[in-house]
């Protein structure tokens, strides 16, 4: 969802939609690409099978979040919760999760191709370090 506001020389400037829009739109749709999902909070939610390519989940909250299928290449998942979260056979070829806590992750087929994964804790008292 794009809004135009036009200025006093007539000119338009798109307005990106909030962070808040576009978890809206992953709902309603269940994709949402190139997304601004910063800090969201998505705890216990269910999106199953959904396109987030190239989306932004920096300082998010996704513990307990069920994203099994999932298309998440080249995502940011930096600083992000995703305790216990479910990727299993999602496709996070090309994401970021740096410094992510993942502690209880379920990862069943999940392909990491390419992935960043310094700092990356997967279980209490175990950090995977450059």
């Amino acid at each position: 969802m794009v809004s135009l506001a036009c200025g006093s020389g007539g000119s338009s400037e798109a307005t990106s939609p909030t962070p808040a829009q576009n978890v809206e739109t992953l709902t309603k749709t269940g994709e949402c690409i190139a997304c601004d999902l910063k800090s969201v909070t998505l705890e216990g939610n269910v999106f199953r099978n959904v396109n987030l390519r190239n989306a932004d989940f920096t300082d998010a909250n996704l513990k307990n979040a069920d994203f099994r299928g999932s298309d998440m290449k080249n995502v940011s998942f930096k600083n992000a919760n995703m305790r216990n979260i479910d990727l299993s056979d999602a496709d996070l070829s090309g994401a970021d999760l740096s410094f992510a806590d993942a502690v209880g992750a379920k990862l069943t087929n999940t392909k990491f191709t390419g992935a960043i994964i310094n700092g990356i804790k997967l279980s209490d008292g175990v950090t995977i370090t450059p």
